[in-house]
């Protein structure tokens, strides 16, 4: 988990080091070259995971998964990840979406704005495949810790006191 936790902050430096180019939502933004690749491999015993991570430049193109959100990149702020071995659905789709206050059934909490202070939580869903519909979330703040059946999904780096989010499926 340590060691996911690193990747990603990495990822998340390496993303807010690089230029940024002002993009709109239009389907005709040109899509951005990978900026990274991470390879994971937590254990000796463990498969080798190759990663690829872009930001989106506007839109989301098949086979990429949105996963993660920079505050700080007022341009180009969401991060796609795919994964270039083993078993990878190429022609995924994602949808993104503000919480507006709640999060509404199907949709899935998955990265944290801590510049907006009225709609933090960006949602996702899949629009291909295999996706459950009827999901529904809830999200707290961690306390210090990870409660038992709670993950971390999100940073709240406005928070100083508490800023790691947890979410849970309850449905």
């Amino acid at each position: 988990m340590k060691h996911i936790l690193i990747t990603t902050i990495a990822a998340v430096l390496l993303v807010g080091c690089g230029e940024s180019q002002q993009s709109s939502l239009s389907s005709k933004t040109q899509l951005a070259e990978p900026i990274a690749e991470v390879v994971n491999s937590e254990s000796p015993t463990s498969n080798t995971e190759k990663w690829k991570i872009k930001t989106s430049s506007g839109k989301i193109p098949e086979g990429w998964e949105p996963y993660a959100y920079d505050s700080n990149d007022e341009f180009d702020p969401f991060l796609l990840r795919r994964r270039t071995s083993g078993n990878w659905d190429n022609e995924q789709k994602w949808e993104i979406k503000t919480s507006s206050g709640r999060i509404p059934e199907g949709w899935e909490p998955y990265a944290y704005d801590s510049n907006d202070e009225f709609d933090p939580f960006l949602l996702r869903r899949r629009t291909s495949g295999n996706w459950d519909d009827k999901q529904k979330w809830e999200v707290k703040t961690s306390s210090g810790r990870v409660s038992e059946g709670w993950e971390p999904f999100g940073y709240d780096s406005n928070d100083e006191q508490d800023p790691f989010l947890l979410r849970r499926r309850i449905n």
